[in-house]
């Protein structure tokens, strides 16, 4: 009676053994889910280090572009404030537009009443001649003429055909040149309004 009263017991321990050990198992695989979903998941603590960063990545990327607006706004400031160079600028002589100039160019600008050219010389690019053109254009529905500048290659011994319309009050906003030519660019400018206007 004593030896089955034992293996009762005995087989009974190692039963409550087996679901104690299976109990210990499952708590401890739901407290490593936890774990696992306080790192990646719901911890508020981890939320708030990712909305940091976030907000830090848009921090940067906004710094970013104020910075590169702020640097392209000092560069255009600094193209309005190009001052010409006087020797330079006496060094340059006006001309006309070459009537073969005018005649390839017709159909974009008209025949030009009057026309003004100083040669520029190269841009940033080696062998790329450019020339300030200043042309009055009799419309039909204007009273009267409109003058324009442009900056141009079209007179070069290559003929090419780039025409940039330079603006009265902001010349160089669209042109890419290091400022030692934006300012060879001025002088023409103004030696070539200079003629125009005589």
């Amino acid at each position: 009676m004593c030896s089955r009263e034992y293996v009762f017991l005995y087989n009974l321990a190692r039963m409550l053994a087996v679901v104690l050990t299976a109990v210990l198992m499952l708590l401890m695989a739901g407290c490593g889910s936890d774990q696992t979903r306080n790192t990646y998941g719901n911890n508020p603590e981890n939320q708030a280090q990712s909305q940091q960063r976030l907000g830090q990545d848009v921090e940067n990327n906004q710094s970013g572009e104020s910075e590169q607006n702020s640097e392209s706004a000092q560069t255009n400031s600094a193209k309005d404030h190009i001052q010409a160079d006087e020797q330079i600028k006496a060094s340059m002589t006006c001309e006309r537009l070459p009537e073969d100039v005018i005649q390839a160019n017709v159909g974009k600008f008209g025949t030009p009443i009057k026309s003004t050219v100083v040669r520029v010389g190269e841009g940033n690019n080696t062998n790329e001649q450019w020339s300030i053109v200043v042309m009055d254009q009799q419309k039909a529905t204007l009273q009267s003429a409109r003058v324009r500048y442009f900056l141009t290659n079209a007179l070069a011994p290559t003929f090419g055909d780039t025409w940039i319309e330079l603006d009265a009050h902001s010349p160089w906003e669209n042109v890419q040149w290091d400022h030692v030519h934006l300012i060879r660019g001025q002088s023409a400018l103004e030696k070539a309004q200079q003629c125009f206007a005589e």
